[in-house]
């Protein structure tokens, strides 16, 4: 069972804080900019910005624990996230929590435009047909539904680039780029 929970403690420490950015992010975003279809978009791609700062190093470290035992001897073996964490500085530097920050921006900015476009336009509509005057005034299931319905959506969109994305960060001894790797998947 344990096996199944590898990259979790890089997840439970990470996430909170990169939820706080991401979720902070999209609402000052959209308090700045107001209502309406460019600002969800925009608030949606500073709030990912944001979060991406702290989801990528959870991201690097959680699949790198996942796949070490795929990747054999010449690939990384942590005991923890932690000695994750301090093997990738000592190794790599920094930089290397932040492999793929791009290509996770790449899978995750078009996500989000997908995700707050259907998700704010979707409780729009329910609220238009329900008669209600404010989106925020809809019931909370309501709600809940059309953040389903969006996030499926986004998700079926973006699914390819989060492949591309993993294999860039899990990479061993490899340093061919984004665009080469889902030219590889590709075919």
């Amino acid at each position: 069972i344990a096996g199944l929970y590898r990259g979790f403690g890089a997840v439970a420490f990470g996430v909170p804080f990169a939820s706080a950015f991401y979720f902070g992010g999209y609402e000052w975003s959209k308090a700045l900019l107001g209502e309406g279809t460019a600002a969800y978009i925009c608030a949606g791609l500073l709030g990912q910005s944001a979060a991406g700062l702290v989801y990528t190093p959870v991201d690097v470290i959680k699949e790198r624990l996942q796949v070490q035992s795929l990747v054999g001897r010449q690939g990384y073996r942590y005991a923890s996230a932690l000695d994750g964490l301090r093997s990738v500085v000592r190794a790599e530097g920094a930089a290397g929590l932040m492999r793929g920050y791009w290509a996770n921006n790449a899978t995750w900015w078009p996500w989000n435009v997908a995700y707050f476009l259907a998700y704010e336009h979707g409780r729009d509509l329910v609220a238009r047909h329900a008669g209600v005057a404010d989106k925020a005034q809809l019931p909370p299931a309501t709600s809940s539904a059309c953040a389903c319905a969006a996030a499926a959506a986004a998700t079926l969109l973006t699914s390819p680039a989060d492949l591309v994305k993993t294999r860039l960060q899990t990479a061993v001894g490899e340093r061919r780029g984004a665009a080469a790797i889902a030219a590889g998947l590709y075919r």
